[in-house]
């Protein structure tokens, strides 16, 4: 449900602005959130999946000095990521060649300050399995915004990049407070300097700190690249595409959010069979969710762009092609990081994305320069791919992974899924007879 309303109302906001926004300025506001939210998932990286992970295998009592420490590191990486904006406002001017950019980082520096609570609250109700005020935050934070853009549009209002910046700072100010309400009984803290924890905090976190960073990149280079070889508008094009694409993406992301708690307690048994099946069924579970979307977008891609983006998008129905295609591709790579942080191994994934990534920048630039705004799809499918490939190989020495039994429990759900329908569906004309 998080997930499904930051989609949907990210949708409803981006249907809007797609229609309101110029081109050029669009394609602005899509590399400044590329940008930025790297900034957000260094801060998940570093922080969220070690807290996760000491309170479920640490006994009660360390709680506190636990949650102290990742305290401790999150105020010091705001810190860290207020000058690295700072100066990346002039950066990012001097790459894409516009200072429209600019005042759209100096207003992120206060979310940044608003998100260090925001995001600690969130790590805390996760680690204890409380998802309901994960939800209502996210609705919250995603709904004002999209009531801002909704009011805006009805009214006549003239949206504007500063509208939009000061619309997620007044939306994540609300959320923030409605979150601490759902923490309130997790904030349990050791204010004593703990350096040890701190330093465990640290050491397990660096690991997945750089999967994110890495994974973000590969995920936001094509976009960066684009807006710095072509222009800002082919950035809008491309982003059109790529959003369409994230519709898709709500099971796997569910998922992982959801399967890495209950993996850490198995890691923690070292249940390696466990993990296995654990492994090969959310991975069945999200494509059996995936793959019907998937082919209704290849299908009908001119009906999708049209209804989602609105007519000035048509270019992008062959990015989509594309872009569609690789989605099915990341519930595989996505859930077996999962899995290797779970089992302590967060090196492994830093590592797998690194290579990724760096093999997706010269990828993408290679397909830019021979195929111009559809390379940087062509290119991202073939990263997606090759770590595809990759991951099957590691999980199945690993863990003994077989791609044929993942096909098979999607083919067993399904089949479970029908029969469910059906039954359900003969209750009801049993009922009514009756």
């Amino acid at each position: 449900m998080q997930r499904s309303s930051m989609l949907l109302f990210g949708v409803g906001s981006f249907m809007i602005l797609t229609r309101m926004l110029p081109k050029d300025e669009f394609g602005i506001w899509s590399l400044f959130l590329s940008i930025t939210t790297l900034f957000e998932v260094a801060r998940n990286g570093l922080i969220q999946n070690a807290l996760i992970k000491y309170l479920n295998s640490n006994d009660h009592p360390d709680h506190p000095s636990i949650t102290a420490a990742s305290v401790y590191l999150n105020i010091i990486l705001t810190l860290i990521g207020l000058v690295a904006i700072y100066f990346l406002a002039d950066l990012s001017a001097m790459l894409f060649e516009t200072d429209k950019i600019k005042p759209l980082f100096y207003g992120y520096m206060l979310i940044s300050v608003i998100l260090a609570p925001y995001s600690q609250f969130e790590f805390l109700q996760q680690a204890n399995f409380r998802f309901q005020g994960i939800f209502v935050s996210t609705f919250v934070r995603q709904g004002l915004f999209f009531v801002g853009v909704v009011t805006a549009f009805l009214v006549g209002w003239k949206i504007t990049l500063t509208y939009l910046i000061l619309g997620q700072t007044a939306a994540l100010t609300v959320a923030t407070v409605v979150s601490y309400f759902f923490t309130r009984d997790y904030l349990a803290l050791d204010y004593r300097y703990r350096a040890e924890w701190i330093w465990k905090l640290f050491h397990y976190g660096k690991y997945v700190f750089g999967t994110n960073i890495s994974g973000k990149i590969f995920s936001s280079m094509d976009q960066i690249l684009l807006g710095s070889m072509i222009s800002t508008s082919s950035v809008a094009d491309y982003n059109a595409a790529v959003r369409i694409t994230m519709l898709v993406d709500v099971p796997t992301s569910s998922a992982a959010q959801v399967v890495f708690p209950q993996s850490a307690r198995i890691a923690n048994q070292n249940d390696k069979h466990a993990l296995r099946l654990l492994y090969e069924k959310s991975v069945a579970v999200i494509l059996l969710f995936l793959i019907p979307f998937v082919i209704g977008i290849f299908l009908f891609p001119k009906l999708i762009v049209y209804i989602i983006a609105g007519g000035a998008y048509y270019e992008t129905i062959d990015i989509l092609r594309v872009t569609i295609l690789y989605s099915v591709l990341v519930p595989f790579t996505r859930q077996s990081g999962t899995i290797w942080d779970s089992m302590g191994l967060p090196r492994l994934s830093f590592y797998f994305t690194l290579v990724i990534a760096l093999l997706n920048i010269a990828l993408n630039y290679w397909f830019i320069l021979q195929f111009g705004v559809i390379g940087a799809a062509y290119g991202t499918f073939a990263s997606y791919f090759i770590g595809f490939v990759v991951t099957l190989v590691v999980m199945r020495r690993m863990l003994g992974v077989r791609l044929s039994e993942i096909l098979r429990y999607v083919g067993y759900y399904f089949r479970y899924s029908i029969t469910l329908v059906s039954e359900r569906i003969n209750s009801k004309r049993i009922s009514k007879t009756l």
